[in-house]
């Protein structure tokens, strides 16, 4: 956990003027009184420091965000010894990037003086001197702990997502807004044979049948662009090379004000299906035929033979699908 600041007295929150105060401008005293107005009423912890990152002021809203009544402490302190561990590096990169003329950024987590968990989004800038050169910096950081704390509730809600998608015996996998496919549960891969990277954006494509594959995108630009559920069948490649019919289903995820965070969605294995619909089409077919044949057969001789003979090889049709069916 990170070093909590000490607490100090708040008589040095702007740094020193420069020159005489008499002889500015009406222009400079009113830029003046426009940052002091803007240090005042800023929530931000707005720090000056010095080249060497020692601290010069601090405004109200900082020692408020950080929860310390004065300043008299701060004044002359390191502000980078402030940071522990990666986020002190962090900050001695983003240092040295505005030493150099340019603003620097990191994101780290600092408590409170009371111990209040605060993560902070950080930009360090530099004010220049008459030369133009740098002559010190000033850190703005933003408390971004509400954003920080949703997106680890996020986390964790998907990573319970995916041990649940990780058991369910489908393929499964989810996108984006913009419908570019982002992850797949381990059916994907050990179905198709992919790599993990080679199946993301649109790599998922390359499965599906030349034959299925235009409609199955129209399809899914479609649903992207309406938010409406996805679903089609289209045939996927298997990693032994051979085309099996799948029933692709997505649906999107919405927050409380209707838009649209992620699509999920599961391919389900129907070849099995397909094999017994084609096979009670064809039989449907031959009764048909065989219906109109035993018609015409009846009105003449031996009509009720022929009849009988064309009832017992439909009968047998049935009984050859029912035992498909059944081995399946």
């Amino acid at each position: 956990m990170a070093e909590p600041m000490p607490t100090p007295p708040a008589d040095a929150l702007n740094p020193p003027p420069h020159g005489d105060a008499g002889s500015d401008s009406a222009g400079t005293r009113a830029a003046h009184a426009l940052n002091a107005l803007l240090l005042e009423s800023s929530r931000d912890c707005i720090v000056g420091l010095d080249l060497e990152g020692r601290m010069t002021f601090v405004s109200p809203g900082g020692l408020a965000a950080v929860e310390i009544d004065d300043v008299k402490g701060l004044i002359g302190r390191s502000w980078l010894k402030v940071w522990q561990g990666a986020d002190r590096a962090n900050a001695t990169a983003a240092v040295a990037v505005a030493r150099q003329g340019s603003t620097g950024r990191f994101q780290a987590f600092l408590p409170t003086a009371k111990g209040i968990p605060r993560w902070w989004d950080v930009a360090i800038s530099p004010l220049a001197g008459a030369d133009g050169k740098p002559e010190s910096l000033v850190s703005v950081g933003r408390d971004i702990t509400e954003m920080k704390l949703a997106q680890l509730r996020l986390e964790a809600s998907e990573a319970q997502f995916r041990t649940f998608a990780q058991a369910m015996p489908h393929h499964v996998w989810t996108s984006p807004p913009d419908g570019q496919l982002d992850w797949f549960n381990d059916r994907v891969y050990a179905y198709s044979g992919a790599a993990e990277s080679e199946l993301n954006g649109g790599g998922w494509a390359r499965l599906v049948h030349p034959d299925d594959v235009a409609l199955a995108g129209q399809r899914w630009a479609a649903a992207i662009a309406e938010g409406t559920p996805y679903e089609t069948e289209f045939r996927l490649r298997r990693a032994d090379g051979e085309y099996r019919w799948h029933l692709a289903r997505a649906v999107p995820i919405r927050t409380a004000d209707g838009c649209v965070t992620r699509w999920i969605g599961t391919n389900t294995d129907i070849a099995e299906q397909k094999k017994t619909e084609e096979a009670l089409a064809h039989l449907n077919a031959f009764l048909e035929r065989d219906a109109a044949g035993a018609t015409c057969a009846a009105c003449g001789r031996g009509g009720v033979l022929a009849a009988q003979s064309s009832a017992m090889t439909a009968s047998g049709a049935i009984s050859a699908i029912g035992s498909d069916l059944s081995g399946a």
